[in-house]
């Protein structure tokens, strides 16, 4: 199947009961799926709301964001540059969405709840750091938010963005020339691309080779640095880890674990 770059799509799942009652408004649920930015998507099967929505009487939102260099990329040098955090611009456009929809499916869009895990947690976690999104939600759930992993500097995520580069054939910077590569070509440079940076001295970048940039707009700062300092949106959150969150992975490698 072509992939392409067209993947901003919301799901919305709603208990039996509020279908066609237009007096209901019920909490929000947002999730934010992970798969260290660079895999996964809001309509995967385990994410189906069904149950959830009926079992706690809300309304629940899953959602898609751009990943890898899709989603993250950064470049320097030319004329119009990628400043990187797509895909966190992204996940600020569903909640916009979610602001000025939601009620037509019975939600309550003063009652919002980002709930995420691994990647989707640490998206979170910007969010409450960020003024981009202050008024779009308030409360969230963090599960196994990676807070020990850093985020990139501009300078470390544009040596990323011109491994990009040089594995589509492009100048570094040369965004006109990046854009013309097709969506399969992207994602298969992207993947090659952070096999470059692993360093056995710092092995923590296994971990999160593409993913948000420290910026002056969406993250002024690493987020575990910003929480310490009390530098977050005073908004009920609740910070968990996840059962068994590596099964999937065995899963990928074992078709019979």
């Amino acid at each position: 199947m072509k992939q392409s770059e067209d993947c901003l799509y919301l799901n919305i799942f709603a208990p039996s009961h509020v279908v066609n009652n237009s007096t209901v408004k019920l909490p929000v649920l947002f999730w934010l799926y992970g798969g260290n930015y660079g895999m996964g998507t809001g309509s995967a099967l385990i994410y189906d709301g069904r149950i959830l929505a009926n079992k706690t009487s809300t309304i629940v939102v899953t959602t898609n964001y751009r990943l890898g260099a899709l989603g993250f990329l950064v470049t320097a040098g030319g004329e119009d540059d990628a400043e990187g955090n797509q895909g966190l611009l992204d996940q600020v456009e569903a909640l916009k969405w979610v602001q000025e929809n939601i009620a037509s499916f019975g939600g309550d869009k003063d009652r919002v709840t980002l709930f995420g895990q691994s990647s989707g947690s640490d998206s979170i976690a910007i969010h409450l750091v960020s003024d981009r999104s202050e008024a779009l939600f308030h409360r969230a759930i963090m599960l196994s938010v990676p807070f020990s992993i850093p985020h990139k500097t501009k300078w470390e995520a544009v040596r990323l963005g011109n491994y990009v580069a040089d594995l589509l054939n492009c100048s570094h910077g040369d965004m006109t020339c990046l854009r013309s590569k097709d969506a399969d070509a992207v994602v298969t440079a992207s993947a090659k691309a952070s096999k470059f940076i692993d360093n056995p001295l710092r092995a923590v970048e296994m971990f999160m080779q593409w993913g948000p940039t420290i910026d002056s707009d969406l993250l002024p700062g690493q987020t575990v640095d910003l929480f310490s300092n009390g530098k977050f949106q005073k908004k009920p959150f609740i910070i968990g880890t996840t059962l068994e969150e590596n099964v999937m992975y065995i899963y990928m490698g074992f078709h019979h674990p």
